[in-house]
């Protein structure tokens, strides 16, 4: 969990967990509020552009914004805090403590899946609108295949050295941390999947399906919470999250694949992406367990990314068509680098170009 210094402030005043929440929740208001004054300003230049009447869209519109709202909010409790709540009321603030570093952790390192996917929520909203269905499909498949491979790597080395980072960091006595860090790291994995499929249904405007799944997988967080955490404190926190993520997550991804419709994940070139990863996590764990301390950790770090790079150029883990997109796109960044990366990554198969 991080905490502002406001929010620090607030806690060393005796507004305890409720003070952090309160403070937030001001914050998002603030924001909420000068989005919506941006917003008003730059909508009567789209506005004149657009040949529809106010009647046309004010109801879908509205329609999807009270799902959307909805959705958000029972979000709050599955993808947020609601843990704390229940850790402030049957355990302690050391627990606390073991669940907010990894909470923390966990937050960062989802940030950039989930950011690079809902970016091109706007472009399926742009390809709906123009019924453009083949682009659609390939451009899902390929935020999917992506996201996936550039976010396997990542978790390999978050639970490989994750947890000795945390000891590394604040000692041996919150060495508990890390064991709650692997059991909020076990869907990282799959993030990119969910993420990149609740922004093809953001841009298609499908808010129903989320909604509906977000208030179930809250219920089960819940119920989970009651049963877990007074019983195995910060991991049964970390436990029930996890699971109420499983519940919002595999339904989504089914529900927007079948949507799309024909998408192809290559997963020859993922497997062999995983057991990339899976040996540049071994070989961090292996360097660190060997030396110990801040320069086992780096070392660790290096070795990681040394045999994950080796490994991807050996079993060529980048699907063809996803490697000539990139080079067209990229190629020429970094002098070229970009372009002879894809091409060394490349996988030899033939691609199909409607994926």
């Amino acid at each position: 969990m991080t905490v502002s210094p406001v929010q620090s402030s607030v806690v060393a005043s005796g507004g305890g967990v409720i003070g952090i929440f309160a403070v937030e929740a001001a914050v998002a208001a603030v924001n909420l509020g000068w989005t919506v004054v941006v917003a008003r300003r730059a909508l009567p230049r789209v506005a004149s552009e657009a040949d529809i009447s106010a009647q046309e869209w004010r109801a879908p519109f509205l329609r999807f914004a009270a799902f959307t709202t909805v959705e958000a909010l029972l979000a709050l409790i599955v993808w947020r805090r609601s843990e704390f709540f229940f850790l402030n009321a049957y355990s302690t603030d050391t627990q606390i403590g073991f669940y907010s570093i990894a909470f923390a952790g966990v937050t960062a390192l989802s940030l950039i899946p989930q950011t690079l996917a809902f970016t091109v929520s706007p472009a399926f909203a742009t390809l709906l609108g123009a019924g453009d269905w083949a682009r659609i499909r390939a451009g899902y498949g390929r935020t999917l295949r992506l996201l996936t491979l550039g976010t396997l790597p990542l978790a390999a080395g978050a639970i490989a050295l994750g947890p000795a980072a945390i000891e590394l960091a604040y000692g041996k006595n919150y060495s508990e941390a890390g064991t709650v860090l692997l059991v909020m790291l076990a869907l990282l994995p799959l993030l990119p999947l969910y993420s990149a499929s609740a922004s093809l249904l953001t841009g298609l405007g499908r808010a129903l399906a989320p909604m509906l799944l977000t208030a179930i997988a809250a219920a089960v967080n819940l119920g989970l919470d009651f049963l877990f955490i007074p019983r195995w404190d910060a991991i049964g926190a970390a436990a029930a999250s996890t699971a109420a993520q499983v519940v919002v997550m595999g339904p989504i991804v089914v529900h927007a694949m079948r949507l799309a419709g024909g998408v192809r994940l290559h997963a020859n070139e993922l497997l062999r992406a995983a057991l990339a990863s899976v040996a540049s996590g071994a070989s961090a764990w292996a360097i660190w367990l060997a030396l110990g301390g801040a320069a086992g950790l780096l070392l660790g770090l290096l070795a990681g990314a040394a045999v994950f790079a080796l490994l991807a150029a050996i079993f060529r883990i980048l699907p063809a068509e996803d490697a000539e997109w990139l080079e067209g796109a990229a190629g020429a960044r970094l002098g070229g680098l970009v372009g002879r990366g894809c091409r060394i990554l490349a996988s030899a198969s033939t691609a199909s170009v409607s994926s």
